[in-house]
């Protein structure tokens, strides 16, 4: 983020409690494919509107 001088622009958040995630611009997620696919609900509920999700499963 420094290398692109964007780190004022971006906030990482990480959380393991429901209540304490906000909408976001971009989702990240990195897990297996059944909790993908079990999740999949939610992190759609947890993107703007206009807002990316990037899926990819653990081989």
């Amino acid at each position: 983020m420094q290398t692109n001088h964007v780190e004022s622009k971006i906030t990482i958040s990480y959380s393991d409690r429901e209540d304490e995630l906000n909408q976001v611009d971009l989702l990240i997620a990195y897990i297996l494919a059944n909790p993908l696919v079990d999740l999949s609900e939610y992190l759609f509920k947890r993107i703007k509107s206009d807002g990316k999700i990037v899926l990819s499963d653990i081989l």
